[in-house]
């Protein structure tokens, strides 16, 4: 059942799904996981030739190997074992209609193999308890610095 949530300025409901000593995570399994995800620098767009999204290079060039997303409890759930910065991939189109992939001077990308604890829910694994860990997901990383949200393209078990 929903609760609601009063507050000086603000006012939501929420839905409890976890409080001390609950049984939430009996049958859960905890196992590590390394994936692989890619953050493009520059998400095209190429129908209209203007990107859609564009990360700044510093943004990428933060994240260092051996950075950690840690819970409340000091518990590792992320830890970037890898980092590989390259410059950004851009496709654009030709006056004819022709895709063509061309190297941005000034963005990255970034591919990063990352450490991810996992939890298996009903033979489905989940990273930060509500991620499913799937290729093709975004996996959100929540540093104490910075925020990034690269996408999934290998899971290594």
């Amino acid at each position: 059942a929903p609760v609601k949530f009063n507050f000086a300025r603000i006012a939501f409901d929420g839905i409890v799904t976890e409080f001390p000593n609950s049984n939430y995570q009996e049958g859960l399994k905890i196992k590590d996981s390394r994936v692989v995800a890619i953050l493009r620098g520059v998400r095209p767009n190429i129908d209209e030739g203007e990107p859609i999204e564009i990360i700044e290079p510093e943004v990428i060039e933060s994240i260092n190997k051996g950075d950690k997303i840690t819970d409340n409890n000091d518990v590792v759930l992320a830890e970037v074992l890898d980092v590989t910065l390259s410059q950004a991939q851009r496709v654009s189109k030709s006056d004819k209609g022709d895709l063509l992939l061309r190297y941005d001077p000034y963005y990255k990308d970034g591919i990063f193999t990352i450490k991810v604890r996992t939890k298996i829910h009903e033979s489905e694994p989940y990273v930060f308890d509500n991620v499913p860990l799937k290729i093709g997901e975004v996996l959100p990383l929540n540093f104490n610095d910075v925020s990034v949200f690269p996408v999934i393209i290998k899971i290594e078990n």
